[in-house]
């Protein structure tokens, strides 16, 4: 599921061509609101406040997402159906 949620975050936000040292980018500043978003129901329109971001461990390597096996990954809202909104 962890792996399935990072597979569609690297869809969901890009990071750009793999390079040897890629830049280091800061994460969303906090709260993140994410408009629009109306999880676990049907709606016409809903924001997603995160104060604090969940966590996922990668237990693989994911090298098309330059992702290795111990990387943290953060992920700031639930799209529903394993798909997340993340930061790595």
């Amino acid at each position: 599921m962890r792996i399935l949620g990072a597979t569609i975050l690297a869809s969901v936000l890009a990071v750009g061509p793999c390079q040897d040292s890629p830049k280091q980018m800061p994460a969303p500043a906090l709260p993140f609101y994410d408009w629009g978003a109306c999880p676990a129901v049907t709606g016409i329109t809903g924001a997603v406040v995160t104060f604090r971001p969940g966590l996922i461990r990668m237990d693989r390597d994911l090298p098309e997402q330059n992702l290795r096996r111990g990387d943290t990954i953060l992920t700031y809202a639930y799209r529903g159906e394993g798909f997340s909104a993340v930061w790595f």
